[in-house]
Formats: structure tokens, C-alpha cells, sequence
């Protein structure tokens, strides 16, 4: 709870704050002792008739050095649940918001990037680097179809977005030279450049989007995918950037300019001109499409000059500015930046256009009138500005250690938000959580929650809508969670082929795997027994006795299970 002229801004016991959680085994809001629907269960992470006592959640697993890379998500009954996607040394894990017997479980997932699962219409999709910054390969899954696909760049390439959206796929990110979808070539660059791509079920190229002569040294951002839309913002050094072929010239030398990309086309919505190169920290686009905000550092104030905007650059300082869906500046705020770590902040949208800025923090931080302090090294605050620009919610959490804060996701009146931990105390309160470790914390990964004050204007959420989230989901889970640490991506070339398949993939452990090569009635035309170790791995595949046609290759674990499958096209 945090006091702000007097005024209480968040009572946790008053408000109305339901528990987001896919965690079936722990009967999530479902019901009481006497089995009758209408209460929440004392494991609730956010049960109103529990915060007192706080929810208390075990760190027991082994992993250690952990960064909180970005949050995946599920969706369930239109609520969005984040998912921790974890560096920990070579690993990358996924940190599943479910707290099982009060213990946060974390699996293996190979050089998991991206995730997104929706029960509501059973889709899902998953992706990984195959190469760094060469090749990174997805698995989407729907009702009907599964499709495996490979985006690659024989020069670099940075993911930035992997979402669903009506049942297509949709990619955003930098590349720099030949950028291929499969064996289908899509546009070459001599510069690292944005791009917007969106793919069909099957695998169809539906739409693609090219944005060049950007100035990376000064941050790219990409919004997330809004009714098929998504806001790029870069910065510009050469008075001009390149939409899909057509130079646009700007209002200045240099700055940092937004667009918006979609489907069939891509428009740029403003720059602001500055005399000196700034940095873009952060971007956001509410979900009704009607605002923008930014972060930006080296940026002190802006000024609206006919249908462009000039800002003023000061190095300490570091501006959060909300801009309409057209352009038009709204406002912007400043903070100093000298108790600030600038490369641990998370921004995103709040309840009823407004914003939230989580900073990372050290001695004290100024905020118009208002003093915060931490409690020894690094602590954390949440700020909330609302449609107008006035901060109406701050929440700070800390101890005499390391805690930071990287990530955030709104979801209906709930704010999720993570980070890192550090330091030798064993226990740590952050959000609604004390979080609990067995031994010392060493970087260890958070998700925590607060409610969104200006969110509880919003209707609150139906707690019997999550009587569903029973065994079926559970059961859901587990697969994905199984298929997920069991999945390899193979990227198999050329393809199509005529008498040779390379194939190039990474496996977990040094163990036996079966190649096989299926027809499209589902007949195992082909089999051959290959021998894997732990790490990157290439091999050659015979094919001179296959006819042409198409086949799925599908690559087998020593027990049965079908780790990838994917479309391979003989021509001769």
C-alpha cells in the first residue's frame, strides 16, 4: 500500500483482486469445503480473504544466474496468465504460473524465445532459436492443423514478436540480409532492417512489412499485436526511413520516428526530431488502439510543431510521453535518471489508457513532488499514470538486497509484473507474494501481481467462470509442458531436394534417435537409425530412392515419441 497526498491508492483487502492462475490442482476459485461454487480456495494467490497473510510460495529447484527474458501466455476465459521464459547459463526455461503445494515450477525448454497458448480457441504456438541469430524455428497448433515452420537469415535476425491472431501467425523483427520463410525467399537487405510478417496456418505467406534505414543505436521497440496491428518505434539518422520501398522523409536529422504495421501496409504516424541521438526504452499500444506511450531516455521535454514534434534532449533524464493513435502528443513526464538501472525498466498499458512504468531503483527517486527510497541496493517501484499524465498509483518493494524489474502484462484489473532477486536473504516480499528460498538467492526469476487502481473501474472479473480450470486443463498443460522440453526444431535443407536432406538441430542429451520419412497416406517409406549427442548436431539424409513427391520427415525419440515433423518436398 502506498500513500499519495494523503489518500490510500491500493487496498488490497477492500478491492475486489481475483486469482489468474492455470493451476487446476489447487481448485482455483472454485469452491469451499462444502464443494458449493462461490469461494476462492486458500491457495489463491490473490484471495481477498487471504492478503492479510500473504501468499507464500517455495523456491526449491536447483537453477541458478536466472533472467527473466519475457513473459510468455495463456489465455483462459479472455484472461491473459503470464508464463516466465528464463535464461539460467545455457538453458532457457519456462516458469509456469501455477503454484502447486505453494512451490513455482519451472521445466527445461531448449532455447525457448517465444510461447503463447489460448484454451479458449485451442491454439498455441511455440518458438526457438535453431541457430543464434541465423535461424529460429515455430510450431503453431489449432484444432485443425499443425504447421512447423523456419525463419531464417544467412546474415543476422532478432525476433521481436510470436503471436496468434485469428488463427494466423504473426512475426515481427530486425533482420539483415536474405530473410527466408521455409525454402520460400522473402526480401534481401544490406542494412538491419524491421519487418512485419504474417503467415498463414498452412504456411502461406499472407502479408509481409519492410521498414529500412532505421538507427538501432537508438532502440527498437514493437508494440504487441492489437486487432492485427502492431506499432514500431526506431530511431532515424539519416532524415528519412524506407516503408515497403518509399522513402518518407521526416522533420529532422535525426530522432525517433513510430509506424504502424499490418497485414497489407504499413504508415508512419509521427518522429520527433532531436539534436542529439536519444534512446527508446519502452513502447506500448492500448488494446482499444486509441494510444501510444513511449519511454524514452535522453529525452527532456517535446513540443508540437505543425503535424511534427521537437524535443529537447537532456542525457539525465528519462521521459514517459502518451501520443494519440494519430500522433498528436497527449503529454509527457520526466524522471532524473542517476538512481535508475536503465537496463532493468518494464512499461505497458493500464487500466482505462492509462500507464504503468516499473522502474529499478537505488537511494532515492524524485517523482513530482514525491520521494521514494530503497531499502539498502536495488528495489523496485510501479508508477501509474493516468489518461491525463497525473501519477495516481505507486507501489515500491524491496529489501536491503537486489530486486529488480524487467517485465509486465496487464491482465483485466490485475497487473503481473517480474524480474530478478538477488542477495543471501531466504525470504522476500514482492507484490502479493513472499517468496521463500531454500538456499540463498542467487539471480533468481519472480512473477508477482498488484492490482491496477484505476483498473477496478472495470467490471470485476466473474469468479465462477474459473470452475473450469479443473482437470482437463491440467491434463492440457502437462502435454504442452511434456511436448514443449520434448520438441526439437530441425531445420532440414535444401528443400525442396533431389538425392540429399542436411539436417541441423540441437538435442538435450547423447542418445539414439529414428529418421523417418512419411508419405501422405502416412506409410513409413523410409527409416534410418542416427545416433545424437547433447548439443548441436549435422547430418546427412539419403533420399536417392525416394520418388518425387512430398513427404513429412519426423524425428523419433528412442521411446516412440514424436519429438518434430515437418514438410520436405522431392523434386526429382
Amino acid at each position: 500500500m502506498f500513500l499519495l497526498n494523503g489518500q490510500t491508492l491500493v487496498n488490497y483487502v477492500a478491492q475486489p483482486i481475483f486469482l489468474l492462475s492455470d493451476a487446476p490442482s489447487q481448485e482455483v476459485a472454485i469452491a469451499g469445503d462444502d464443494g458449493q461454487m462461490g469461494s476462492l480456495s486458500t491457495n489463491s494467490l490473490l484471495d481477498p480473504t487471504t492478503i492479510e497473510e500473504r501468499t507464500k510460495v517455495i523456491i526449491r529447484d536447483s537453477f541458478s544466474n536466472e533472467k527473466l527474458l519475457r513473459f510468455g501466455e495463456l489465455t483462459f476465459q479472455n484472461r491473459r496468465i503470464p508464463k516466465g521464459i528464463i535464461q539460467s547459463g545455457a538453458n532457457h526455461l519456462i516458469a509456469d504460473f501455477i503454484f502447486d503445494d505453494q512451490v513455482l515450477t519451472k521445466n527445461k525448454a531448449h532455447l525457448l524465445e517465444h510461447q503463447m497458448s489460448n484454451w479458449d480457441n485451442q491454439t498455441r504456438i511455440f518458438a526457438e532459436q535453431t541457430e543464434p541469430q541465423k535461424k529460429f524455428g515455430f510450431q503453431f497448433t489449432d484444432t485443425i492443423s499443425q504447421y512447423t515452420g523456419q525463419l531464417l537469415s544467412d546474415t543476422y535476425i532478432k525476433s521481436g514478436l510470436v503471436a496468434i491472431h485469428d488463427s494466423t501467425i504473426n512475426i515481427t523483427g530486425l533482420f539483415k540480409g536474405s530473410l527466408t520463410l521455409d525454402s520460400t525467399a522473402i526480401v534481401q537487405t544490406a542494412e538491419v532492417s524491421a519487418f512485419y510478417l504474417k503467415v498463414s496456418a498452412q504456411g502461406k505467406i499472407m502479408g509481409f512489412q519492410l521498414v529500412e534505414k532505421i538507427d538501432t543505436t537508438q532502440g527498437v521497440q514493437f508494440s504487441e499485436l492489437v486487432k492485427g496491428k502492431v506499432i514500431l518505434s526506431s530511431g532515424y539518422d539519416q532524415g528519412a526511413v524506407k516503408i515497403n520501398g518509399q522513402l518518407t522523409t521526416l522533420s529532422g536529422a535525426r530522432g525517433i520516428f513510430i509506424a504502424k504495421m499490418g497485414e497489407q501496409s504499413s504508415n508512419l504516424i509521427q518522429d520527433i526530431s532531436m539534436n542529439v541521438p536519444v534512446v527508446l526504452k519502452g513502447l506500448a499500444y492500448s488494446t482499444d488502439t486509441t494510444q501510444i506511450g513511449l519511454v524514452i531516455q535522453g529525452l527532456d521535454t517535446m513540443r508540437s510543431v505543425g503535424n511534427h514534434l521537437i524535443g529537447q534532449s537532456n542525457l539525465n533524464q528519462l521521459s514517459v510521453a502518451s501520443l494519440s493513435a494519430q500522433g498528436v502528443l497527449r503529454w509527457s513526464r520526466k524522471v532524473l535518471t542517476a538512481p535508475l538501472n536503465l537496463s532493468k525498466l518494464a512499461f505497458t498499458n493500464g487500466g482505462l489508457n492509462g500507464l504503468f512504468l516499473g522502474l529499478t531503483f537505488q537511494d532515492s527517486l524524485k517523482l513530482y513532488g514525491h520521494k521514494l527510497y530503497s531499502k539498502g541496493q536495488t528495489d523496485i517501484a510501479i508508477i501509474k499514470f493516468d489518461p491525463n499524465g497525473s501519477i495516481i498509483q505507486v507501489d515500491t518493494f524491496g529489501t536491503p538486497e537486489e530486486e529488480t524489474i524487467s517485465q509486465m502484462m496487464l491482465s483485466e484489473n490485475l497487473l503481473f509484473f517480474g524480474g530478478e532477486m538477488n542477495g543471501p536473504r531466504k525470504i522476500r516480499s514482492i507484490g502479493l507474494i513472499d517468496f521463500i528460498n531454500e538456499s540463498a538467492f542467487d539471480n533468481r526469476v519472480y512473477i508477482s501481481a498488484i492490482l491496477d487502481t484505476l483498473g477496478t473501474h472495470l467490471p470485476a472479473p466473474d469468479t465462477s467462470a474459473f470452475a473450469a480450470v479443473q482437470k482437463t486443463p491440467l491434463l492440457i498443460e502437462q502435454k504442452e509442458i511434456k511436448e514443449l522440453q520434448r520438441s526439437v526444431s530441425i531445420f532440414a535443407f535444401p528443400n525442396p531436394f533431389e538425392d540429399e536432406l542436411t539436417l541441423q538441430f540441437h538435442a538435450q542429451h547423447s542418445e539414439t534417435w529414428s529418421l523417418r520419412m512419411v508419405d501422405n497416406l502416412g506409410s513409413v517409406i523410409k527409416q534410418i537409425s542416427q545416433p545424437v549427442t547433447a548439443g548441436f548436431n549435422s547430418t546427412k539424409l539419403s533420399t536417392v530412392t525416394l520418388l518425387p513427391g512430398m513427404y513429412f520427415l519426423q524425428c523419433v525419440a528412442p521411446d516412440g515419441f514424436i519429438m518434430q515433423t515437418i514438410k520436405v518436398i522431392k523434386t526429382k
